[in-house]
């Protein structure tokens, strides 16, 4: 191989690397940040949602019996 393509392959292989780096380094600081910074907020928005009452009045329908008709 030429020294040029030597050099160019390490580059491509440095350039895959630091963006895969780069893409673990953004996706664990949204971990952080959801697990760390925003914890409250988010247990809150939680509750509200998952720990609610709704009282539903069921309608009644019709009850048939068959003997009458």
């Amino acid at each position: 191989m030429k020294r040029d393509s030597v050099n160019w392959l390490r580059l491509r292989i440095f350039a895959v690397f630091f963006l895969f780096l780069l893409s673990f380094v953004v996706v664990f600081w949204r971990v952080v940040q959801l697990q760390v910074v925003e914890k409250e907020d988010l247990q809150r928005l939680a509750e509200r949602q998952h720990q609610r009452v709704i009282e539903l009045v069921p309608r009644r329908g019709t009850i048939y019996d068959r003997n009458l008709g």
